[in-house]
């Protein structure tokens, strides 16, 4: 009994291990079908088959390398930037020349889109390791948390989570340190829907007066801020203040009349009044970084607008005459859509960086290096802006590695002040000035010198609009 139960015990064993050697052997000959066929596949030439990468899981933050000015200047890119360039025709969506739209505003979104959709933000403010979760009603919200952590030290974060944004004002970030403001896959910001809120003034303005008399104050709206411009609305504004009241065709300002320094007699009657709206107001902030944030100023506004309707507008510590004393701003993958003012802009500001950011369809310049500033612009897209980048009395600033095309001027030089150092020092290289653009680079102003122009790559261009009234300057086609 004991030895039959041995002998059958004996063959289970037997049994089981011819299947598992078996089945072993067919997985080995499998196994090696994809590396015998991908070494054919290269004897032959044929490109070898890969696995597919699995897409990165959504979240509030996907780790991604960080674009490097390397990745900007290998020929084999710069070669395919070029191919993919000269193939594009000027479209009117990218052109700098469409008109602008009167009247309604047609809606990009579907009826009943902007609804509220917002999710809220988590911030982790000054000395604190965690972070807390805010709802989102408005940009009151936020503007609530940033006046807390206003001129506290230790660096401080915001995390947008998935949702689109309505900004019916702007988000204003007031002399806050060290704040990095992280968006990411399905942060969308957008302007609010609205009818034109634009007027104009029927009495002349005084210092100190607080009412302001206009055409039209059915438009304008208690407690919403508003600037005076003259009738181009292209230069800076006049006056800005605070609708307290509307009463009897009257607006009462919340605070006296107080002028921008350079405005020096009586506001005369027949300025433009525009509200302020910008998605992002930057002041007197060292060390700010906004990131992976996507702005869409869906047409929004009656005029083009100068210090409104933009993306990002930004000053430090402005004086005329003096380098800037507020250090340090990054700006990075964040895309800028259909504005009717400046994509980013930043005033008396150093140890800025522009980079990796995407705009169109934008009505005045894309990017500005405006008074006395310094920055690097780098790895940009700008594909429709009356100016891709302005130097306005700017020092030692690079614009590199960027491609711009269907614009008036790609990069335009501007000089209103006569300071030996500004407008000097700077350097344009290795950027592509692509189709639809009317001029490379355009020295608007004279007298502005040792500034250098090297290794770019024109398409299209005839010799004299390359680039215009380099005197004094080095310019290097090769």
């Amino acid at each position: 009994m004991f030895r039959s139960l041995s002998l059958l015990l004996l063959a289970v064993v037997a049994s089981c291990w011819l299947w598992f050697a078996a089945d072993r052997s067919k997985s080995s000959s499998n196994a090696a079908e994809p590396h015998q066929a991908q070494a054919a596949a290269t004897v032959k030439g044929d490109k070898p088959q890969q696995k597919p990468q699995q897409k990165p899981q959504q979240g509030l933050r996907v780790s991604r390398p960080a674009k490097t000015h390397k990745d900007w200047h290998t020929a084999e890119q710069r070669a395919a930037m070029v191919r993919d360039l000269e193939q594009k025709q000027p479209t009117a969506n990218g052109s700098y020349a469409k008109p602008i739209k009167e009247g309604k505003v047609e809606n990009p979104y579907h009826p009943g889109s902007l609804e509220q959709v917002s999710q809220g933000f988590l911030i982790r403010r000054p000395g604190e390791t965690r972070f807390e979760f805010f709802s989102w009603l408005n940009e009151g919200t936020l503007n609530r948390e940033l006046r807390l952590i206003k001129n506290l030290e230790g660096d401080c974060e915001i995390r947008m989570l998935p949702g689109r944004y309505v900004i019916e004002q702007r988000i204003f970030v007031n002399s806050v340190n060290d704040l990095t403001i992280t968006g990411g896959p399905g942060v969308e910001f957008v302007f609010a829907d609205g009818p034109d809120r634009t007027t104009t003034t029927t009495a002349s303005v005084s210092k100190g007066d607080l009412t302001v008399q206009v055409e039209h104050p059915e438009r304008i709206r208690e407690g919403f801020r508003y600037q005076l411009h003259f009738p181009d609305t292209t230069q800076d504004r006049l006056l800005e203040f605070e609708c307290a009241e509307v009463k009897d065709g009257l607006i009462q300002m919340a605070n006296p009349a107080h002028f921008m320094p350079h405005v020096k007699e009586d506001i005369p009657a027949g300025v433009v009044v525009m509200e302020e709206l910008n998605f992002f107001r930057v002041r007197r902030c060292p060390n700010i970084t906004i990131q992976g944030i996507h702005m869409d100023g869906r047409d929004r506004g009656g005029k083009r607008g100068h210090t409104t309707y933009c993306g990002v507008y930004a000053s430090g510590r402005y004086k005329s005459h003096e380098r800037a004393i507020i250090h340090g701003m990054t700006i990075r993958n964040c895309s800028f859509k259909n504005l009717k003012g400046r994509g980013i802009v930043f005033y008396a500001m150093d140890e800025v960086t522009i980079e990796g950011n995407y705009f169109e369809d934008i009505r005045a310049q894309a990017i500005e290096i405006d008074h006395f500033s310094s920055g690097r612009i780098v790895g940009n897209v700008v594909n429709g802006a009356e100016i891709g980048v302005m130097v306005n009395d700017a020092y030692e600033s690079i614009v590199e590695g960027n491609v711009l095309s269907h614009c008036l001027h790609g990069v335009r030089f501007l000089e209103l002040y006569d300071d030996e150092w500004v407008n000097s020092g700077n350097i344009i290289r290795d950027n592509i000035f692509g189709p639809g653009t009317t001029a490379g680079i355009n020295f608007y102003s004279e007298g502005m010198s040792d500034n250098v122009i090297t290794g770019n790559i024109f398409l299209g261009f005839g010799d004299g609009y390359r680039v215009i009234n380099p005197k004094g300057n080095v310019v290097d086609f090769e």
